[in-house]
């Protein structure tokens, strides 16, 4: 009998879970794993079908988490590894290092970046070790962030290639 109810009454326990937090379907999957009897095997299977087949996103209510309860107000967190095929983050608000190339960049001497690493321990403009532990990173900053460091690295490189190609002259 317990299987023909929550079977009968599965879409409203998944509307209701679906505008609830993540507690709600914690406590609500520790009720159905107190009885162990197959029916609710079953029960378990298609409600899992029938969140695959109704559910392609989550309403714009609250914050999830997989394998934590700390979501620090994130829309997302996860506790482990997360894979994925391909990712694709939203840059909109990025500045793009190609500002390296235009003609007024400053960029440092050889002797300004040394001291620099020497007094800091860390490239100008990269968040120190401290900071990443403390701060964790932002993906987009940071590819922004280490292309900056590839391009100025290019211009060091074309600027020693002009001076060895000089003193070859010679």
């Amino acid at each position: 009998m317990f299987y023909k109810k929550v079977v009968l009454s599965l879409p409203l326990i998944f509307k209701y879970l679906a505008y609830e937090n993540a507690t709600a379907l914690q406590r609500y999957n520790a009720r159905i794993f107190k009885h162990k009897s197959l029916t609710l095997l079953i029960v378990l299977m298609i409600s899992f079908n029938y969140i695959k087949a109704q559910t392609n996103t989550l309403p714009p209510i609250g914050n999830v988490g997989i394998g934590t309860t700390a979501v620090n107000g994130a829309k997302l967190s996860v506790e482990g590894v997360i894979r994925a095929r391909r990712v694709n983050v939203d840059a909109a608000s990025i500045v793009w290092s190609d500002f390296v190339f235009e003609p007024n960049y400053n960029l440092m001497s050889l002797i300004q970046l040394e001291n620099f690493i020497v007094k800091n321990k860390h490239l100008p403009d990269v968040p120190s070790a401290i900071e990443v532990k403390e701060n964790g990173i932002d993906l987009a900053q940071m590819d922004a962030i280490l292309l900056q460091k590839i391009e100025e690295l290019t211009l060091y490189i074309i600027e020693q290639d002009k001076r060895i190609k000089e003193l070859e002259s010679k």
